[in-house]
């Protein structure tokens, strides 16, 4: 049986558990303490970042989106990856928009909300002393969620971005709540791997956190069905036929992750990230990586995202992703 290796507070742990729950794979779920990280994680891997997947086969994957391609020729039915070229796009943008950018209100609503950071706070101390008394844990989740709660400026997170980052945040809610209102998934009755995308910023931040989980609910009722379908998926139905794109998260898409990059790196910066993603989509050839050194999710330089003329300075390098 296979093994996830994470926390509920995870973003990506999220991602990967929605997706294994779709797919009916069998799993357990291993909370990730110090000790796994001391016996497991670290010395099979060579980094510090959850979600960790053990195969049946005690092989250890790290990422999620590797594991998920990884599953998905192991257990290729019913498949997320739409055979149609123009779907295959916007999945995968959608997919990038939700592990590269959509991270950024997360974080600042996991953070710079009162409700939100206490919540975090005990989550981080419980997955780390699962078996201590509630004050020992807020003093472990304090120490553990520091590094977190001080990267905002790091992501261009900062009080002078913050209104311009929460109204683009309740732009993109009001556009998915119009798509949802009318499809299941983003590209028909089945998700795809952009849902898969969406989900982990959505869910494990957005949604699950009590002050932003509020707000969505509120906002944008249908996005809330959606997470819940995400988390507990009905039957598989199908992408809409011929290649068709609903037009919400397809102008959306086109829109929100171009000017993220081109904010970040230029105007080519969309279609580098894509062809990157793109060259790891399975059954091509597999993309070159360096040893022990996984894809930043959360990287820096992702200033002015979400379609806003902000001035934003961001730092650059990957964060460790589990929180």
């Amino acid at each position: 049986m296979y093994q996830l290796i994470g926390a509920p507070v995870s973003l990506y742990t999220g991602k990967v558990r929605s997706y294994l729950q779709f797919k009916g794979i069998p799993f357990t779920e291993q909370l990730a303490t110090p000790q796994v990280y001391r016996d497991l994680i670290i010395p099979r891997t060579g980094v510090r970042y959850i979600p960790v997947l053990v195969t049946p086969q005690d092989q250890v994957l790290q990422d999620s989106t590797e594991i998920i391609d990884h599953l998905e020729q192991q257990f290729p039915e019913p498949a997320i990856y739409p055979t149609g070229p123009s779907q295959k796009l916007i999945a995968l943008l959608l997919e990038t928009y939700g592990d590269e950018w959509l991270v950024i209100p997360a974080m600042l609503y996991r953070w710079m909300i009162d409700e939100n950071r206490e919540f975090a706070i005990a989550e981080f101390g419980r997955v780390r002393l699962p078996e201590a008394s509630a004050g020992e844990q807020y003093q472990a989740g304090l120490e553990a969620s520091g590094p977190f709660a001080g990267a905002l400026p790091r992501l261009g997170v900062t009080p002078h971005s913050r209104a311009a980052l929460e109204q683009s945040y309740l732009a993109l809610l009001a556009e998915l709540d119009r798509h949802f209102a009318e499809h299941d998934f983003l590209l028909g009755g089945r998700p795809s791997i952009g849902d898969y995308g969406l989900i982990g910023p959505l869910y494990a931040h957005l949604y699950r956190d009590p002050a932003s989980g509020r707000l969505m609910r509120e906002k944008a009722p249908q996005v809330a069905a959606w997470v819940e379908r995400m988390i507990d998926p009905p039957a598989a139905g199908g992408f809409l036929p011929d290649d068709e794109l609903p037009p919400h998260p397809a102008a959306g898409a086109a829109a929100h992750v171009h000017r993220a990059g081109s904010c970040a790196a230029g105007d080519g910066a969309p279609a580098a990230a894509v062809g990157r993603r793109q060259s790891g989509y399975p059954g091509n050839p597999p993309r070159h990586r360096q040893p022990a050194l996984p894809r930043g999710r959360y990287r820096g330089g992702a200033a002015g995202v979400f379609l806003q003329p902000v001035d934003v300075a961001a730092g650059a390098g990957p964060l460790r992703r589990d929180g």
